[in-house]
C-alpha cells in the first residue's frame, strides 16, 4: 500500500465517515433485527389418545403411533413470547390428506365387546367426522347443546366468524377435540390457523395419522 493510500485511510474524515457508517449500520440491526418484533401464533396437538378400544395394539407407521377409528386430542393456541404484539387468529381449521404411508392396519379392529364411545365430557368440545364423503364439523356448547361448524374454520360461531386474541403472557387457549375416521384411508391430519400479522404464512401442526376401523 502507498504512502499516499495509507494516508488517505488516516484521514480524520475518512475516519469519522467510517465510524458514523458503523454506528448506523449498528443502529439499524439492533433496530430491525435484534430488536424485532416477531409476534405469531404458535399451534401444538397434545394429549392425544385412543379413544374407541381396539382387540389388540395401535399400528405403528415408523415410530409415529397411527390412531384408530375414534381419538381424542388438545389443539393449543399460544403467542410465540418473540415480541409484545398481540396475536389475533382469524381462522382456525382442520386439513387431512390420504398418507402414503405403508402400514399394516390390522390392529385397526375394534373390540365388539366394547362400546364405541365418542368422549364429549364438557363444555367447549369439538368433534371432527372424517365420513366418506366429506368432512364434518360440530361445536359442544355443553353436551346437550352443539352446532354444525364449518371444519376449515372452527372458531366460527353461530352468529358468524370470531377470531381469537392471544397476547404474550396469555394462557394458552385450550380446544378439547374428537377426531373420528369411517373411511378406510389413513389420513394424516393437520390443524391451521391465519392470523393478522403481515406476511405470515399460516401456522400449523405437526402432522397426526388415523385410520378407520378394520
Amino acid at each position: 500500500m502507498s504512502n499516499e493510500s495509507r494516508g488517505f485511510l488516516a484521514h480524520p474524515l475518512f475516519v469519522a465517515v467510517v465510524v458514523v457508517c458503523l454506528g448506523a449500520a449498528g443502529f439499524l440491526l439492533q433496530r430491525y433485527y435484534f430488536d424485532a418484533d416477531r409476534s405469531a401464533v404458535r399451534l401444538e396437538v397434545q394429549a392425544l389418545e385412543q379413544v374407541t378400544e381396539l382387540i389388540g395394539d395401535l399400528p405403528n407407521a415408523d415410530g409415529t403411533t397411527v390412531y384408530c377409528d375414534t381419538m381424542r386430542l388438545k389443539l393449543l393456541v399460544a403467542h410465540n413470547g418473540e415480541g409484545n404484539s398481540r396475536v389475533s387468529v382469524l381462522r382456525l381449521g382442520v386439513r387431512h390428506e390420504i398418507a402414503n404411508e405403508t402400514v399394516d392396519l390390522t390392529g385397526c379392529r375394534i373390540d365388539p365387546l366394547a362400546g364405541r364411545p365418542h368422549g364429549i365430557v364438557g363444555a367447549e368440545s369439538y368433534k371432527i367426522h372424517f365420513r366418506r364423503n366429506g368432512v364434518d364439523a360440530r361445536h359442544f356448547v355443553s353436551q346437550t347443546n352443539s352446532s354444525v361448524i364449518d371444519p376449515a374454520n372452527l372458531i366460527t360461531k353461530q352468529s358468524g366468524p370470531a377470531f381469537i386474541s392471544i397476547a404474550r403472557d396469555d394462557a394458552p387457549v385450550v380446544f378439547d377435540i374428537i377426531v373420528t375416521n369411517v373411511r378406510k384411508d389413513l389420513l394424516s391430519i393437520t390443524f391451521v390457523a391465519e392470523t393478522d400479522v403481515e406476511d405470515q404464512q399460516p401456522t400449523s401442526t405437526s402432522p397426526f395419522l388415523i385410520a378407520g376401523a378394520r
